[in-house]
């Protein structure tokens, strides 16, 4: 009986561990070799931007939390205009993502790829890229991106 326990317990602690990972820790997505497009059908590449630090947020417009989410990022795109393009991304079809068009301050782009397919399973996930388009930060699940702790987090990871 005892043995039983014990291998349930540690059964059900592997699951805990990879349920956790997979939805509360970002992946390593590869952006570099993810193709954008605009609601007008213009491509971009995250080379597109030049060399400014840029903020990703993968989001779907039926999610609650990026919803909500969606206001700060946008709020925290124009306060950091100077250093940072701010891209807001789904997989979704553009008619799905039509209310997301009204925040100003961020591209909205459509992924060629399915979240899945680059790794993605919990949204609003969030990245920033430094200007060597490496990923230095990332964050799973919804965030006040313009409370000024995170405005200051931004501005730190400027250095790296």
């Amino acid at each position: 009986m005892k043995k039983t326990q014990l291998i349930l317990g540690a059964l059900c602690f592997l699951v805990a561990i990879f349920l956790y990972q997979k939805y509360r820790i970002a992946p390593d997505v590869r952006f570099e070799k993810l193709q954008l497009e605009d609601i007008n059908g213009k491509s971009y590449t995250l080379d597109s931007f030049g060399d400014k630090h840029i903020f990703i947020n993968i989001y779907a417009s039926w999610c609650g939390p990026c919803i909500k989410e969606m206001p700060s990022v946008s709020r925290a795109a124009k306060i950091m205009e100077d250093d940072y393009v701010f891209l807001v991304v789904s997989d979704e079809d553009w008619k799905l993502t039509q209310r997301f068009l009204k925040h100003k301050g961020f591209h909205l782009l459509q992924m060629n790829k399915s979240r899945e397919e680059i790794g993605v399973h919990t949204i609003p996930t969030s990245y920033v890229l430094n200007k060597d388009k490496e990923v230095i930060y990332n964050n799973v699940g919804e965030k006040e991106w313009d409370d000024p702790e995170n405005i200051a987090l931004l501005k730190s990871l400027l250095n790296e």
